[in-house]
C-alpha cells in the first residue's frame, strides 16, 4: 500500500496547474447579478493530495460520515453573494439535493448544504451590490470529500480558502473538535490598496500570481494572508487535509469569523 507521505505538495500543485478555470457567457441570476458559468473548477485539494505530516495511511484518519455539512456563516457587515461550483465530470456528484442555486445572504444569515462521497467544488463570494458579480476572481471556500488514489481505505476530507485568483471577502472555515483549519480574516481592502489593473470592480481585486506555479512568495497585498489561504499557487499551508472526519465544517465570511493562525 502507497504511503501518503510519498505523495508530496509538488501533487497538489500539479493539480492547481491542471484545473483552469474558464468562464463562459454571463447569465442573470436572480438577483441580477451577471453569474459566471465555468467550464472548469480550480480546486488544488485533490484525492491525491497530502501535507507533508500526514500518518502514512487513510486509514491513519477516523473515518467520516456518508456526508460531510458545510455550514457558511455571513458576519460581514453587508450582504454577501455566493456561488456553488462543482469539479467538472460524471465522476463528482452533486451536493445533497442538488447544486445550490446562486444566492445572496443578509448580515448574519447562515446557509447549509451536504456534500457526499467524491464530491470536489468550491463556493466563490462576493459583496452583494449592484455593480459586483462573479467572475473569477472572487475569494474562494474549496474542497472535496474523495478517497485517496494511492491508499483507498475511506474518503478523507480536504479543505482550503483559496485568494489565488483574487480577493474579495475574508473568510476562515473551522471543523467540529478541531477548531479554525484554513483561512485568513484579514480585510486586505482595509490593509492596503488593490494596485491598478487588478482591481476588478465588481468586488474583488485580482490576483496576479494565479498562474504562476514558480513563485514561492504572494504580491504585497496578498501577503498578510500568507500560509493561512492561498495566495498564491505554491502556498500549500493554507490546505487542512483529514482534520474534519467529524462531519461538519463551519465557514466564516467577515472580520471578525475565528482567526485561523497556521500549520508549522
Amino acid at each position: 500500500m502507497a504511503s501518503f507521505k510519498k505523495t508530496t505538495l509538488a501533487i497538489l500543485l500539479a493539480a492547481v496547474m491542471a484545473l483552469p478555470m474558464t468562464l463562459g457567457n454571463p447569465v442573470a441570476s436572480k438577483t441580477g447579478h451577471a453569474k459566471a458559468s465555468l467550464a472548469s473548477v480550480f480546486t488544488p485539494v485533490t484525492e491525491a493530495t497530502a501535507s507533508p505530516k500526514q500518518p502514512d495511511t487513510a486509514a491513519s484518519y477516523p473515518q467520516g460520515p456518508p456526508f460531510v455539512t458545510i455550514t457558511v456563516s455571513n458576519h460581514h457587515s453587508n450582504g454577501v453573494f455566493t456561488e456553488h461550483q462543482k469539479a467538472i465530470g460524471t465522476e463528482y456528484p452533486d451536493e445533497v439535493g442538488g447544486m445550490k442555486t446562486p444566492d445572496a445572504m443578509s448580515p448574519r444569515a447562515t446557509s447549509e448544504f451536504a456534500v457526499p462521497t467524491g464530491w470536489s467544488g468550491r463556493v466563490a463570494v462576493v459583496e452583494d451590490q449592484p455593480h459586483n458579480a462573479i467572475i473569477g476572481d472572487e475569494s474562494l471556500i474549496e474542497a472535496n470529500y474523495r478517497i485517496p488514489a494511492d491508499d483507498p481505505q475511506h474518503a478523507v476530507f480536504a479543505i482550503d480558502v483559496s485568494y489565488v485568483t483574487g480577493f474579495s471577502l475574508p473568510m476562515t472555515c473551522s471543523c467540529d473538535g478541531a477548531g479554525p483549519v484554513t483561512g485568513c480574516n484579514k480585510d486586505l481592502w482595509y490593509l492596503d490598496t488593490c494596485p491598478a489593473g487588478e482591481d476588478n470592480s465588481q468586488g474583488s481585486c485580482k490576483n496576479p500570481l494565479r498562474d504562476d506555479s514558480n513563485t514561492n512568495t504572494p504580491t504585497n497585498f496578498f501577503l498578510p494572508c500568507k500560509n493561512l489561504a492561498y495566495t498564491y499557487v505554491n502556498d500549500g499551508k493554507a490546505v487542512s487535509f483529514a482534520q474534519c472526519q467529524s462531519g461538519h465544517v463551519s465557514c466564516c465570511i467577515g472580520t471578525d469569523c475565528p482567526a485561523f493562525n497556521g500549520r508549522a
